[in-house]
C-alpha cells in the first residue's frame, strides 16, 4: 500500500464521512421515541424469550440459523451503541418495538476503548456458550439471553419491573455485566 491507496481510497472516503457528518449535524433530529411505541413497564420471561428470538434473527446476518462470533459481537456492540444514543433499548413484541429505559445519567455513547471492551466481553461470552460447533443456535442464544433475564428478576416471580427492567436494559446496553 503506497501512496496511490491513500489518494484513490482513503481520502475520498474520509471526505464522503465528513460530508455525511455534515449532513447528520446540520439535519433536524427526530426522536428516536417516535420510531417505537410506548415505554414497558412490566417485561415477563416469555416476552423476553420473543425478544431473543428476534434479536437473534436480526443478527444472524448470513441466513444460517446460526451466529457466528462476528455476528455475535456485533449484536453486542450495535445494541449497546444504540441504546446509549437512545437512552433506551428497543423491545421488539409482535409489530410493536418499546422501550425499556435505561438508568439516568447512563453515557449517551460509547468510547472507543468502550465499543472494544465490549467486543471482547461478547466473544468470551460467545466461545463460553458456542461449545465445539463454534456457533450459537436460536435455542442456545435464547436461553443465554434469559439468563440475564433470570439475574435482573431479583424477586424470582418471573417478571420484570422498576429497578430490575432498569437492571436488564442497562445489561442488554453493556452498562453492567451480566454477573453483576
Amino acid at each position: 500500500m503506497g501512496i496511490g491507496f491513500i489518494e484513490n481510497f482513503a481520502l475520498p472516503g474520509i471526505g464522503v464521512a465528513l460530508a455525511a457528518s455534515f449532513a447528520l449535524a446540520t439535519a433536524p433530529a427526530p426522536s428516536s421515541v417516535e420510531a417505537y411505541g410506548p415505554a414497558i413497564n412490566s417485561f415477563s420471561e416469555d416476552l423476553a424469550a420473543k425478544h431473543a428470538v428476534r434479536l437473534f434473527y436480526q443478527a444472524d446476518r448470513n441466513g444460517d440459523g446460526q451466529l457466528d462470533r462476528d455476528e455475535f459481537g456485533a449484536l453486542a456492540v450495535v445494541s449497546a451503541e444504540l441504546a446509549r444514543l437512545n437512552g433506551f433499548v428497543a423491545i421488539h413484541l409482535d409489530e410493536v418495538s418499546h422501550r425499556a429505559e435505561l438508568p439516568a445519567g447512563a453515557p449517551k455513547s460509547l468510547t472507543s476503548a468502550e465499543r472494544t471492551r465490549i467486543w471482547a466481553v461478547a466473544t468470551n461470552e460467545f466461545l463460553a456458550e458456542a461449545g465445539a460447533n463454534g456457533a450459537l443456535g436460536e435455542a442456545e442464544f435464547v436461553q443465554l439471553h434469559l439468563s440475564v433475564f433470570r439475574q435482573a428478576d431479583r424477586n424470582g416471580d418471573g417478571r420484570l419491573d422498576g429497578a430490575e427492567l432498569k437492571w436488564f436494559a442497562a445489561a442488554q446496553a453493556r452498562l453492567v455485566t451480566s454477573e453483576a
